[in-house]
């Protein structure tokens, strides 16, 4: 047992080493590109909102517009953003159906008749889909800060393995190559799932609090939507769809800042839980600011999520 230990205060410092090269390798490839993969989707979603409001203002100001039209605004978005756009200009002008539908603003004839304009836009497309611009033509920047962190990580662990590393790197190259050539689809799949989610969320507050009371806030808002309540005590909503089945402390970070910035009371809903460093940091700023309360809702831990939103805001009905 001395032995032991003497020679593991020997090689202490391998081992902290060896540790902090593990690490590193684990921040470059899963965190990191995780990260910016999030970032990527807040992009997308604004930009989104963006060329769903111009449609809208074009067509109902009657201005006269094309499938050309829509292909120039969305590139237009692209080249700005420096991003590929994931939606085609047919699902595009669907969800700008969709929206006008949904918007009880405008009265039902008038709704049917943007609707049947954007029908006779959609007939203009043709008739196979248009690709996207491929993205090794221009990568965004989220793809090159991704690239970038997981070479750094392949360059540490090769100078800290040496030939370990050395023998497994080819197939770490094949799995790097197999992830990027995915992430495409499985960011618009997240994206697409985050804005279900939210839409359905959006629509049971209707239904619960009544339309004039939920309010849905434009991309710049650190919120998707704020509550409206009788006593003027205004709550932000925050829905968060993730497929870590963990919602980390940047998300916290985010959902402080939020109520601090828009004075506030915060809620959290997701398909996950908070970790547990993200549950004490909850708690600790829920104590010390006890007019700026954050909560969170797991929807798939609720039983009934209308029941949950009527006892959140203390309706008895």
């Amino acid at each position: 047992m001395k032995d032991f230990l003497l020679a593991l205060k020997d090689n202490l410092s391998n081992v902290f080493s060896i540790v902090g090269i593990g690490l590193t390798v684990y921040f470059a490839v899963f965190y990191v590109p995780n990260y910016v993969e999030e970032l990527e989707i807040k992009k997308i979603e604004g930009t989104h909102a963006s060329l769903v409001e111009s449609i809208q203002e074009l067509v109902y100001n009657n201005h006269s517009i094309d499938s050309g039209d829509i292909k120039t605004l969305i590139r237009g978005k692209e080249l700005a953003g420096n991003m590929t756009y994931p939606f085609t200009p047919e699902e595009l002008l669907i969800q700008v159906q969709e929206s006008f539908l949904e918007n009880k603003f405008i009265p039902l004839d008038q709704r049917k008749a943007l609707i049947e304009k954007i029908d006779d836009i959609r007939e203009e497309l043709p008739s196979q889909p248009i690709e996207n611009p491929k993205q090794d033509d221009k990568p965004f920047y989220g793809d090159v800060l991704s690239w970038v962190s997981a070479a750094f990580g392949i360059i540490a662990a090769i100078f800290g393995f040496n030939s370990i590393w050395s023998r497994n790197l080819k197939l770490e190259e094949i799995k790097i190559e197999s992830t990027i050539e995915g992430r495409q689809e499985s960011l618009k799949k997240k994206l697409q799932a985050n804005m279900f989610l939210e839409r359905d969320i959006y629509e049971i507050f209707k239904k619960v609090l009544g339309s004039n009371n939920v309010e849905h806030c434009p991309p710049s808002m650190p919120v998707d939507f704020i509550i409206k309540t009788a006593n003027g005590r205004d709550t932000a909503i925050e829905v968060k769809y993730t497929e870590m089945e963990i919602i980390p402390l940047r998300v916290v970070n985010n959902l402080i800042s939020a109520a601090l910035k828009l004075k506030m009371p915060v809620l959290l809903i997701s398909n996950a839980n908070p970790t547990a460093s993200a549950k004490k940091m909850l708690a600790d700023f829920n104590s010390e600011n006890k007019d700026l309360p954050i909560r969170y809702m797991n929807i798939y831990e609720s039983k009934n999520i209308e029941s949950d939103i009527k006892e959140l805001f203390g309706i008895t009905a």
